[in-house]
């Protein structure tokens, strides 16, 4: 769920991010303004965003750029590791 969402989020329910727990990436709503993104930082993971479209004029609102070297999972998973020119923008 979007960690920056009052209801249904690891950190609207609980307040904080458990340290240790094994995720690659929080997940950002189209809600969230630019200049909140850095409070999500901290955390210390990788962000993306998504539009959370319920609506067809909600698709597209937000999105996550993804640079990989072919469309393929494991190319995903590198570029949230950062693995060479892989990169992940919001």
């Amino acid at each position: 769920s979007h960690v920056d969402r009052e209801a249904y989020s690891m950190i609207g329910q609980l307040g904080f991010i458990p340290e240790g727990l094994p995720l690659d990436a929080l997940e950002l709503s189209w809600r969230c303004a630019d200049s909140e993104i850095g409070d999500y930082r901290k955390y210390g993971f990788e962000l993306l965003r998504s539009s959370d479209a319920h609506i067809l004029q909600d698709i597209g609102r937000s999105f996550t750029t993804f640079l990989l070297d072919q469309a393929e999972f494991s190319e995903v998973a590198m570029a949230l590791e950062g693995v060479g020119p892989r990169r992940i923008t919001i």
